[in-house]
């Protein structure tokens, strides 16, 4: 036992490598010299400030890593016509290979004249899933911007349409469990997009499975046989044929099969939290709409989007020339990608 000689506190010092010092503070309220007993009697005295400020941290780390890594590194503070390709470069390298589709439109890459000269090669289109929500959305952005010569829906039952725009649109009602027996619906085509899907809630399991893995994948080598350059596969955010949940199994199975068809270009786009108006009310995703709703844009879109920005993205990712084979869209990137034009 021995006193300090300048505040006159009481310190034990036990023999050891780690001398852990026991204070027991005194009433003369002086600051302490030595330096060991200053560092105990500071922490005693700021205990509260001290937590308060760990807490405070945590709070903006938490906040500040519910935004995207393109966000967090302060690109969203630039104007898309100001971003200096040297920073865009810095930032992309951090990230993976999907990040790369994150850049907004190229100044020379304007989309009216890339959707003009898109629609001079009169190209052919055919849509597997249009009565879904992103389906129905797509087909009418489609025949707004008139971007095909040859619209035709590959479905299990007829739609109907009272507006004119729709007058020549084509239907190919097939049986997707035989579909060896309707080859001749997915001839002719060069551009097909699969918005095909269910959820095992409404379909089971092995519904799920059938629909989304089973009709998807022999649709996609029907369409590649009948001559299909380019397939855009809507996938889910998360996918992964290793995961343990069956919806991000089977969706990332499903993005690795289809790559093996070794389509002259493969887009898959992955959407988190569709954003839409369903016709069948569905209670989760009703819950995930409305909480997603009420959070900041700038937080709620790095784990939400409306189904309008998927299927801007999808067309005007369709539109622009591309030498790569696979190309995958995440969530920012389909942001970016959706909102390239304010016109749309």
């Amino acid at each position: 036992m021995r006193t300090c000689q300048n505040c006159r506190t009481a310190v034990t010092r036990p023999p050891g490598r780690m001398r852990t010092m026991l204070i027991s503070p005194t009433t003369s309220g002086r600051p302490p010299a030595c330096s060991v007993t200053g560092y105990s009697h500071l922490l005693r005295k700021h205990f509260h400030t001290v937590n308060l400020s760990i807490s405070l941290i945590l709070i903006a780390w938490f906040i500040n890593m519910l935004r995207s890594p393109v966000e967090r590194a302060g690109i969203f503070a630039c104007n898309k016509h100001d971003l200096q390709p040297d920073l865009w470069r810095e930032v992309l390298s951090r990230h993976s290979e999907p990040l790369l589709r994150k850049i907004s439109m190229d100044k020379t890459e304007v989309l009216p004249k890339l959707r003009e000269d898109f629609r001079m090669q009169n190209k052919s289109v055919f849509i597997l899933g249009a009565s879904g929500e992103t389906g129905r959305v797509l087909l009418k952005e489609i025949l707004e911007q008139s971007l095909f010569s040859k619209v035709t829906l590959i479905g299990r039952r007829k739609l109907t349409f009272h507006e004119e725009a729709y007058k020549n649109v084509s239907q190919e009602v097939v049986d997707f469990e035989k579909l060896d027996d309707y080859v001749s619906a997915f001839q002719g085509h060069d551009v097909g997009f699969c918005c095909l899907g269910t959820t095992r809630n409404k379909a089971g399991a092995e519904g799920f499975v059938r629909v989304d893995r089973d009709y998807v994948l022999k649709s996609a080598e029907l369409a590649k046989a009948g001559g299909c350059k380019h397939f855009n596969l809507l996938s889910s955010v998360g996918a992964d044929k290793s995961s343990n949940f069956l919806c991000l199994q089977i969706k990332g199975e499903v993005e690795a099969r289809v790559e093996e068809l070794k389509f002259d270009r493969y887009s898959v786009f992955r959407p988190a939290v569709l954003l839409c108006d369903r016709q069948e009310f569905r209670p989760g995703e009703w819950l995930l709409i409305k909480f997603f709703g009420s959070l900041p844009k700038s937080w709620a879109s790095g784990y939400s989007v409306s189904v309008e920005t998927v299927v801007r993205a999808m067309l005007n990712n369709a539109v622009r020339p591309s030498s790569e084979k696979m190309e995958l869209l995440d969530n920012t990137a389909i942001h970016n990608l959706g909102k390239a034009d304010s016109s749309l």
